[in-house]
């Protein structure tokens, strides 16, 4: 349940993440419905409405175009010296990119690299560890998923097919690395562009660009310990995906050991070919052992790696690791119960560290990528939560807060850019959560000025130089758009996309309802009301821990108004727990993942309910993994509000869920065993007296298949009627689009069965 941001934005029709309000100004507490119109490449526009005979052929839009991602511009990463832009593009139809350039001064954008002409027609295979990384990262897409630009921005790295490739921005060029024959995952240029450094079969390996000879480092991976890559739980919970880190000289590599030798597996078959050999991973449940990480530094030439020694029985998880220049090699690690975080300093040469900071939280200490090193190592940029609010602050090597640069005033949520020469510093922030900007910064504190005056969601991204940026842009009431700034804000271009236009207007209302702190809310009505009806609502659920479903974001409604034109109204609610709105609101779930989320659901569709248009005895609710957790409690706990659940891949005992998130929000399993029980689903299955439908995928490797089916075992022994649906060979992602199709086909049936009948 990985609950940052690029997972969330991914997911956008299921799970939508991520903003808060431009900074400055307060959004109205009440929004009139807007309406949407996409512009094509010709410059027209289309405005039109879901007519009930083209269901199918929505559904059919719908997945085929990954909810009308497909076809626009993503990755985008400026140049150092920001006179190009690199980015992916895929066909409107289609899940493959091809790398794009962007001249910045011309505004002309070129075809760099495309898939098939490199492959020569062979077919993309991905090795079982890629698989899981772009299955941590949710991508649905192929071809090229990711690049490096090297540090004189003459060429990127990128991999496709496990294959490694050096392609030339000037000219496109490709060339192929020696890689030898297991996949490659994961490259990245050495500071001075002269070296490229890669994991396959769990080692560590570099390339010599001058010679085009490879050198393998490391030589003991094996099935269980892996070098050069993060661990599952780093990559879907605690938001860190490297494994390696560049010395700031070139000289040496940092990396990840992870032994997970002690960690239970989880073995599966595939039922679809019973007779293919059994899979085995390990998986980290909740108060079992975790792999056991460590951090070598080795030469880049090879040798013998040197050991970072810090107390790994206190501090087991290794959360960051930064190596800049003019800075001490940086580690961020945690203790198991997430209540605290170090900031160490590593001698590289003896392998000692020193403390330069202790983050401390009663409940858990929130991860975060802000960490720099500034003024040639003699202080550095810090995150924290300490005062209730997100601070930036500016802290000395000593770890002696200096002054505090950003924070509540500004609605400060992270750290983007730093341009020390400049003075200047770029965050992320908003005054609510539902939108977000990008503002500058005086690194030596003052006010802050807007670089994305316009209303919605912005995300902005820096290349190692600080010329331009890439602002990625999403509104209610426009279609997404990435523009390429100057550091000032002004806009310089567009990335083109070909993506399909948007299907139909949206009809949604975006207002904060209920007393005291209240809950964000967003209400999709249909186009058409009949005057005096009163709808049935079905609840659009995530409920969970880091995530808002509350977005100005016209991509988040789409599926949503064409389920409210057959006759529904679609709620979204931002519960306690979730982000931007504060410490104490966010900290509340602490011990309570069941009671705080689902009584803040009830409360805010019995509010939303209060409307004349809304039927307050036909509540259903809708929600994938938290938020199918969310569900399933609902119509079990709360079934005088909620009258039906559909609950896709949910978490039914978080006893069988993975260490890093479960025990952050509920502690270890042995100390307080009846905190689990409390939150567990499995407990209230006697209880169940409405319509409750469970869905999972069969290869589920996030929330395990066995949630549903222990579930369904305890509804059994109650003698509990449920539906079950299971998409063979399904991961958490359900990404196939005929299943995905017939998904939302079964939501609609269900809702219409169980909420449509007399009010």
């Amino acid at each position: 349940m990985n609950h940052f941001r690029a997972w969330m934005c991914l997911f956008a029709p299921l799970v939508v993440g991520c903003g808060d309000d431009e900074p400055g100004t307060r959004r109205s507490e009440a929004r009139h419905p807007v309406k949407t119109t996409e512009t094509t490449g010709a410059g027209s526009t289309t405005e039109t409405s879901p007519a009930a005979s083209e269901d199918q052929a929505f559904l059919e839009s719908f997945t085929a175009t990954h909810g009308y991602t497909l076809g626009r511009p993503t990755a985008a990463k400026p140049t150092p010296d920001g006179s190009v832009v690199v980015f992916l593009r895929s066909p409107a139809r289609s899940a493959v990119n091809t790398l794009y350039a962007f001249d910045v001064a011309g505004g002309q954008t070129r075809t760099l690299a495309d898939p098939a002409q490199i492959l020569g027609g062979e077919t993309e295979r991905l090795s079982p560890e890629e698989a899981a990384r772009r299955e941590r990262l949710r991508l649905q897409t192929g071809g090229f998923v990711d690049f490096q630009i090297s540090p004189d921005g003459a060429s990127i790295v990128t991999t496709l097919g496990g294959q490694l490739f050096l392609i030339a921005i000037a000219g496109g060029a490709a060339t192929r690395l020696p890689a030898g024959e297991s996949a490659a995952i994961g490259p990245r240029f050495s500071p001075d562009g002269s070296q490229v450094a890669y994991v396959r079969g769990s080692d560590l390996y570099v390339t010599s660009l001058a010679t085009m000879t490879e050198r393998r480092l490391t030589s003991d991976g094996t099935a269980d310990v892996t070098n050069g890559v993060a661990e599952f739980v780093a990559q879907e919970e605690m938001g860190r995906l490297d494994g390696f880190w560049w010395s700031p000289d070139s000289t040496q590599i940092a990396f990840e050991r992870a032994d997970a030798s002690v960690v239970e597996r989880r073995t599966w078959i595939d039922e679809m070919s019973p007779f293919s050999p059994p899979q085995s991973l390990p998986y980290p449940r909740a108060g079992k052992a975790n792999v056991a990480v460590q951090l070598g530094v080795i030469p880049a030439s090879g040798g013998t790696p040197r050991w970072i020694q810090w107390d790994r029985a206190r501090f087991p998880y290794l959360a960051r690791v930064t190596w800049q220049k003019d800075a001490p090699l940086t580690l961020q690690v945690q203790t198991r119960d997430q209540r605290e975080v170090v900031v160490l300093a590593a001698d590289p040469r003896t392998g000692t560290t020193s403390t330069l900071l202790s983050e401390r939280d009663e409940a858990w200490v929130a991860l975060h990528d802000s960490l720099r090193w500034i003024t040639k190592g003699q202080s550095f940029l810090w995150q924290t939560e300490r005062q209730g609010t997100t601070e930036l602050e500016v802290r000395s090597s000593t770890g002696d807060l200096a002054r505090t640069i950003a924070g509540a005033r500004e609605g400060y949520r992270k750290l983007l850019d730093v341009d020390e020469a400049a003075g200047f510093v770029v965050v992320e922030a908003g005054l609510a959560p539902t939108s977000a900007s990008v503002l500058r910064l005086p690194l030596a504190g003052g006010p802050s000025q807007t670089l994305t005056p316009e209303p919605g969601v912005h995300h902005g991204t820096f290349g190692e130089g600080h010329a331009v940026f890439v602002d990625e842009h999403r509104a209610i009431d426009a279609p997404p758009s990435l523009h390429v700034r100057k550091s000032d804000g002004t806009i310089v271009g567009e990335l083109p996309g070909v993506a399909e236009a948007l299907p139909f207007e949206l009809n949604v209302e975006i207002a904060r309802i209920g007393e005291g702190d209240g809950w964000y809310t967003a209400v999709v009505k249909p186009h058409t009301m009949e005057p005096g009806r009163r709808y049935p609502v079905i609840d659009r659920v995530y409920g969970g821990p880091g995530v808002s479903a509350v977005q100005e974001d016209v991509l988040a409604y789409l599926l949503w108004q064409w389920v409210a034109d057959h006759g529904f109204v679609v709620a979204f609610a931002d519960n306690r727990g979730t982000p931007g709105r504060g410490r104490t609101f966010e900290r509340a779930i602490r011990d309570r993942l069941a009671e705080v989320p689902l009584a803040d659901q009830a409360a805010a569709m019995l509010e939303i309910a209060k409307r004349p248009d809304v039927d307050p005895g036909r509540i259903g609710i809708f929600g994938w993994s938290y938020g199918g957790y969310v569900s399933t409690l609902a119509v079990v706990r709360r079934p005088d509000v909620f009258k039906a659940a559909m609950a896709v891949a949910p978490v039914t005992d978080w006893a069988d869920y993975d260490t890093h998130y479960t025990e952050r929000y509920l502690g270890l399993p042995d100390a307080s065993p009846g905190v689990y029980e409390a939150n567990s689903t499995l407990g209230g299955a006697a209880s169940l007296t409405r319509p409750l439908m469970l869905v999972h995928g069969t290869a589920d490797d996030n929330v395990l298949p066995s949630h549903t089916l222990r579930l369904a075992q305890a509804l059994h022994a109650a003698q509990k009627d449920y539906e079950l649906v299971l998409f063979p060979g399904q991961t958490h992602m359900i990404a196939n689009e005929q299943m995905r199709t017939r998904l939302w086909t079964l939501l609609l049936r269900f809702f219409t069965r169980t909420l449509q009948g007399p009010a």
